[in-house]
């Protein structure tokens, strides 16, 4: 056996390692290649995602313990999105339609807020 065989052999298990292991992330480089899109940015309103979706739901939790009420009906309509991380959600709930705005980043939600809102008002960041 030759003196480079064995440290070879040991690259090889490793990097058969890291690609079974890190999901994919060896054969392309990147981390960010195996995270799931982030919601489309934009100003005129959009479909709701699934992600955008999980948002709302986390969003609702914060406010309800804010506002000490349940929501029974929470239908997100549409979203609007400004920079990464600002997010205005139009849900309907049990007496009309909230707009609710927050900030999501990295799983957390903060600075929520809730205003009733009318079919007439435009969906906007408050």
């Amino acid at each position: 056996m030759n003196e480079n065989a064995a440290p070879e052999k040991l690259k090889e298990e490793s990097l058969w390692l890291l690609k079974h292991y890190s999901g994919g992330i060896a054969e392309t480089g990147c981390a960010l290649n195996s995270l799931p899109d982030a919601p489309e940015e934009g100003l005129d309103p959009m479909t709701v995602t699934t992600e955008v979706l999980n948002i709302a739901e986390k969003m609702k939790k914060d406010e309800e313990q804010k506002i000490k009420t349940n929501f029974t009906t929470f239908t997100p309509l549409c979203y609007i999105k400004k920079g990464e991380t600002d997010y205005c959600i139009r849900v309907m709930v049990d007496n009309g339609k909230i707009d609710i705005c927050g900030q999501y980043c990295a799983g957390s939600v903060m600075r929520v807020k809730v205003k009733h809102v009318t079919e007439d008002d435009d969906q906007t960041f408050f």
